[in-house]
């Protein structure tokens, strides 16, 4: 429809709603705005999954709908031709192979390749090409003699030999760094089906076959036992022909080789409206597909975790109470944890492999019985991202961080704001639930009160920002307040007077706290600024030295305003566990900011605290410098 003026109403009118939701499941949404291609492609793909859970028909149609676009590629300009090739190998070819379909997979992969590497794909073709003759000549060998053996035992079957597709012959040389001279060492260059009748029929062929034909170590597989996620069944087992050359054997029913090329499209689901059932471990993979959609909102995450889990090889793993569990090849406890439950992934702190204590980091095997050991003070660190391999742990790993985050960020903010509000004489039912604030959020695209505190806790908006609809009403009070102490209540001691009937001001230049060496300053008008000792604008006042006045703290119960920043490695927790220490100290969090440098893996944290007295910060900086991946505490003085 995008590429016409016709209408879903005409569509209907003419064919009906089935046919008109399917057309209307395959329309991109061209016509709107995105900021990247990248997030257009995101989108389409979001509603394809959707439309696949409807009806399965809409994802064959589309796959088929690429499959002509390939065939058709040579009249496309070279940049279209890369961008549509990568796009196929990397979402279309997975999803066919995930569907079971076999034979166009194949075709859209070799298709892909011609565009994306021809120099490769021509060379193959060519080298299969020049070898045509002697191939089947040994393929026709290989059937010969399995002919007479299953003649002899009279088993009904038929037999049929192949060679690997290109792009597949491409992948496993790179796999095995194999020159293109050497290509005869691929083990399953060659392959001979047989069909049978029945399962029973499969194994009774294999035990024919063994004896006559030599086994390669190690190649053998069951997928009927243990079918392929795409429901694939076949027994594949790789032996040395009497003419020493390797050849690849897979043995089916007639049903199977069905299944094997045309998978989801025969399926007797297919015929139930083209419906699937989410509970169905077959359709598993879809149903982490359909979540992902709706829990990842970032374009490059979300096709990232469909590549992922489209394209990788599995593995085989077992519950102990024998549950079976696909998994990408390379997967780990973890995974395997996360596989079972987003609780136990959370709380995962071990696992037994095959009876034997392992660490999180274990790769598994198929075969693998695996039991998971949690613990309920055991969470998720930020350094499993780096080890994991399913793209379902990789979001509930991010997930977990970020709600512990904004937990964190929403305690620091509200702290915050409610001690700026108590400044200016606001409660914070009061604040949540005026009109101005409730604009506010509107404004900053915030969607409630708490949504404001994890900005201001991340340091992303300013408390004086956040209240500023409120200061005009009490700037009088407020400019008083920052104006203090003045008499009777003025922290300072000139020349063994009190200041009673002078103006005290601390200055902000340099945030001077009781304990501090100060100086005053007489200004013109202001009264008296009390600056620190170690000042950097000191310099400047020492200019107009008989205005200069010597002062000395006393003892007051008043706090004052302290800078303080911290620089932290980047990791998990460090800003919760750096204002827990701060409070535990009985000191309050005026204010705070924090940047993070993704290159040098720092994050720095800028504190404004209420402190009483010298002692107190110096004391505070010097536990916060003996905390694990503390880089640097230091007291801001300008």
């Amino acid at each position: 429809m995008e590429d016409t003026h016709v209408n879903l109403s005409d569509i209907e009118s003419n064919f009906g709603k089935e046919t008109t939701d399917i057309v209307d499941a395959l329309t991109k949404l061209n016509r709107i705005n995105y900021h990247s291609k990248e997030d257009a492609q995101a989108e389409n793909f979001r509603k394809m999954i959707v439309a696949m859970a409807n009806d399965l028909r809409a994802i064959i149609i589309k796959i088929c709908d690429r499959l002509h676009n390939m065939r058709t590629l040579h009249h496309l300009d070279e940049k279209r031709q890369m961008r549509i090739a990568k796009e196929t190998v990397d979402i279309y070819a997975p999803l066919a192979h995930r569907l079971g379909l076999g034979v166009v997979k194949a075709e859209l992969e070799d298709l892909s390749l011609k565009y994306l590497k021809p120099d490769t794909y021509y060379t193959i073709a060519k080298e299969l090409q020049e070898k045509r003759i002697e191939r089947e000549s040994h393929i026709k060998e290989v059937i010969a003699e399995i002919k007479m053996l299953l003649d002899k035992h009279k088993i009904k079957y038929r037999i049929e030999g192949r060679a690997k597709h290109i792009y597949s012959i491409c992948k496993k040389m790179e796999k095995n760094s194999i020159d293109i001279k050497d290509i005869n060492l691929i083990y399953d260059l060659f392959a001979v089906r047989i069909i049978t009748e029945d399962i029973k029929s499969c194994y009774m062929v294999l035990g024919i076959i063994y004896p006559r034909f030599k086994l390669v170590p190690g190649r053998f597989k069951d997928y009927i036992a243990l079918p392929k996620a795409n429901m694939y069944q076949s027994l594949h087992t790789t032996v040395f022909a009497p003419s020493g050359r390797v050849v690849e054997i897979q043995i089916r029913t007639e049903q199977m080789d069905n299944v094997a090329k045309n998978g989801i499209a025969v399926h007797w689901r297919y015929k139930e409206g083209g419906k699937f059932n989410l509970l169905d471990k077959r359709f598993v993979w879809m149903k982490h597909l359909l979540q992902w959609q709706k829990d990842l909102k970032n374009s490059k995450e979300f096709l990232g975790s469909m590549k992922i889990d489209l394209i990788a090889d599995e593995i085989y793993v077992f519950t102990p109470n024998g549950d079976l569990k696909v998994l990408p090849r390379g997967s780990n406890v973890i995974d395997f944890a996360y596989s079972i439950h987003t609780a136990v992934g959370d709380e995962c702190t071990g696992a037994i492999v095959n009876g034997k204590m392992v660490p999180l980091k274990t790769q598994l095997k198929t075969g693998n019985i695996v039991s998971i050991i949690t613990s309920k003070n055991h969470h998720p660190s930020k350094d499993w991202l780096a080890i994991v391999k399913t793209s379902k742990a990789k979001n509930k790993i991010r997930q977990w961080i970020r709600n512990k985050e904004r937990e964190s960020a929403i305690a620091i903010g509200k702290e915050m704001l409610v001690s700026r509000l108590k400044e200016i004489g606001i409660s914070l039912h009061e604040y949540a639930k005026s009109p101005e604030t409730i604009e506010l959020l509107k404004r900053i695209d915030r969607k409630n009160i708490e949504d404001l505190y994890v900005d201001i806790g991340n340091g992303k908006l300013s408390v004086a920002t956040a209240v500023k609809h409120f200061y005009k009403e009490k700037k009088a009070a407020k400019k008083a307040g920052s104006n203090k102490p003045t008499a009777p209540g003025s922290p300072i001691v000139i020349d063994g007077l009190y200041l009673d009937n002078l103006m005290v001001n601390l200055a902000r230049c340099c945030n001077p706290v009781p304990g501090d060496k100060i100086v005053g300053f007489v200004t013109r008008g202001r009264g008296v600024t009390i600056h620190r000792m170690e000042c950097s604008n000191l310099d400047n006042l020492m200019l107009e030295k008989d205005r200069l006045v010597n002062v000395r703290w006393k003892t007051i119960s008043e706090t004052f305003n302290v800078s303080l920043c911290v620089t932290t490695a980047d990791k998990v927790g460090m800003l919760a566990k750096l204002t827990s220490v701060i409070g535990s100290r009985g000191i309050n969090i005026v204010n705070v900011a924090l940047s993070t440098d993704d290159i040098q893996k720092v994050t720095t944290v800028k504190f404004v605290l209420g402190i009483k007295s010298n002692k107190q910060i110096n004391a505070l900086v010097q536990i916060l410098r003996s905390l694990e991946d503390i880089i640097s505490v230091e007291r801001i003085i300008n």
